[in-house]
């Protein structure tokens, strides 16, 4: 090798060092995002309750509220009756724990007190917010609220007079994920559904442009620097 080849050789090796730095950092790129899509991709979150429980907790929330609010705790003895109605009845199970749990000292379910306490359930729903992400790649969520209308009505037996009457908003919200929605409401489509958020356009067009492009680009560095 002559004298005048040296700066050559020298300059090819430069070259070559300056590509196996970029595979080198290309690489790294790709695993990084590899690393950042796999996390993003979690296991959703295993508390998260089923629609069911949400709307039986809005009404023992809801039914405890009425009952201290109405003075009905304050009787001797009540009977509690419930409305008519398929709303009402699919929650008849759960008013009566909520009266029991309340109002256990005075609650019969027999017909010897003279205060009758009629329950029910006029409005059931579920909602969901705008999805959001903690982060680009983290997983899209939403908050979720149950919402329970109820009524109650207190009267006397021996003269049927009216003596309370009121209705009262029961909601109960938290934050799940939005691949679960389907699943947590499956035990409660016969009661109520709710629209799930629709993805947005980063979603839809932006996010997978990114990774497309950026894994043709880590490609083509592979099969450039190689060559």
């Amino acid at each position: 090798m002559g004298s005048n080849d040296i700066p050559k050789y020298r300059t090819r090796a430069r070259a070559v060092s300056a590509r196996r730095q970029l595979f080198m950092c290309a690489t790294g790129a790709v695993l990084v995002c590899f690393v950042v899509i796999t996390a993003a991709a979690q296991t959703p979150e295993q508390g998260a309750r089923p629609n069911r429980d949400m709307f039986d907790a809005a009404c023992r929330q809801g039914a405890d509220s009425l009952l201290r609010t109405s003075g009905a705790l304050g009787l001797p003895t009540v009977q509690l009756r419930f409305a008519d109605g398929e709303r009402t009845g699919n929650f008849r199970g759960v008013l009566t724990d909520a009266v029991v749990a309340a109002a256990g000292a005075v609650y019969t379910d027999g017909t010897l007190a003279d205060t009758i306490v009629t329950l029910g359930v006029e409005q059931v729903s579920v909602a969901y917010g705008d999805g959001f992400r903690d982060g680009w790649f983290g997983e899209k969520r939403t908050q979720r609220t149950v919402t329970v209308v109820l009524r109650l009505e207190m009267q006397l037996r021996s003269s049927g007079r009216l003596l309370s009457t009121g209705a009262l908003r029961s909601a109960v919200a938290d934050t799940i994920g939005v691949d679960e929605i389907a699943r947590l409401a499956s035990s409660s489509r016969h009661i109520a559904t709710g629209a799930a958020p629709s993805g947005s356009v980063w979603e839809k067009i932006l996010e997978p442009a990114i990774i497309t492009v950026s894994s043709g680009i880590a490609i083509y560095l592979f099969f450039t620097v190689r060559s």
